[in-house]
């Protein structure tokens, strides 16, 4: 991942460093609203399932908390000693996870705005989180190269995977409770729960794996340093790939009709038709890298980055706002 600064701690989960400017959008930037306040950059964005709040994970220590509509305002949470990277509403969208560079994970009521609870464990930030689908376990990766299970009713640690490979990205609960991981080597990594080994892997990035997702299907998509987006099969062998960004890629969502929205280091929000490898949509609103991608209930799309704002994109079924893209970026 691009590199931030911290006192003297390299943290690798965004680059702060300019994007190249990259090809103009052939299409407005079709963006309905702009979500200003945040005080500094956002690594990731999430949005509340069947509601209308948007979580975001900020580099000024705090989570922030707003409606999509400009209703709730933004509120900041503070918690974190050190950079938010990521966030994560539970299936009720009632709870929210938090993890950051100060090694913790914290979970919020969402109603209240309150912490719950603090989980400590990991030797490192804390790169990604996912509750399952009941809400009653949180997955998280740690750049400490492991993936830890907490109960979410009282803290508890219930189980860590040693993961091969450096640092631990992303990860992801499959739809039958098995664990995804993805991190600094580039690989997939699929894990039964009391396994010491991985049950299946895939290499499908040429380095670092930073965020994957999960379709319908439960199939997952996967993007990365390398710039492309990865498609899996079930077996975690890569079934398709093409270049998605110039620069790095750094978030992906899939939308309700099965396409995929990404962010990258090139300022650019994109939509892709998966069937056809083919880029639909290029929104380039923002000033800097984009670094999260989520998908609201009524199949909008907000994406946030470095330059410390929220953008509403309106998606269509050929597009946002109807303004097909005729480029398509091909795997070279």
């Amino acid at each position: 991942m691009g590199r931030v600064i911290i006192g003297a701690t390299v943290v690798a989960v965004g680059c702060i460093a300019a994007a190249g400017d990259g090809p103009k959008s052939p299409a407005p930037s079709a963006v309905v609203r702009t979500i200003h306040g945040h005080r500094d950059g956002l690594f990731a964005i999430k949005a509340q399932p069947g509601g209308d709040l948007l979580a975001t994970a900020c580099r000024d220590r705090t989570v922030g908390l707003s409606g999509a509509d400009g209703s709730p305002p933004l509120v900041r949470l503070e918690g974190h000693a050190n950079q938010v990277l990521r966030v994560a509403f539970d299936p009720k969208g009632t709870m929210l996870a938090s993890g950051g560079a100060d090694n913790l994970a914290i979970l919020w009521d969402v109603p209240t705005q309150k912490a719950l609870r603090t989980l400590k464990g990991h030797t490192n930030w804390v790169c990604d989180l996912c509750f399952d689908e009941s809400g009653a376990r949180l997955l998280t990766a740690g750049a400490d190269g492991t993936a830890r299970i907490w109960r979410v009713a009282d803290g508890t640690e219930l189980e860590t995977i040693k993961v091969p490979g450096g640092e631990v990205w992303t990860c992801a609960f499959t739809k039958n409770g098995d664990v995804l991981t993805g991190g600094k080597d580039g690989t997939l990594r699929r894990w039964a729960l009391g396994r010491k080994e991985p049950i299946a892997s895939g290499k499908g990035h040429a380095s670092d794996l930073y965020t994957l997702a999960l379709s319908k299907e439960g199939l997952p998509a996967t993007v990365g340093a390398d710039g492309k987006i990865v498609l899996w099969d079930e077996q975690l062998k890569p079934r398709a790939s093409w270049q998605a960004h110039q620069g790095q890629a750094y978030a992906l969502a899939f939308l309700p009709d099965g396409r995929l929205a990404t962010g990258g280091e090139d300022k650019t929000v994109r939509l892709w038709d998966v069937g056809s490898q083919r880029e639909v949509f290029r929104g380039t609103a923002h000033k800097n890298a984009v670094y999260g991608v989520a998908v609201l209930a009524d199949g909008r799309v907000a994406s946030a980055g470095q330059d410390r704002v929220i953008n509403i994109w309106a998606a269509t079924p050929v597009g946002f706002a109807g303004q097909p893209s005729n480029r398509a970026l091909k795997s070279p």
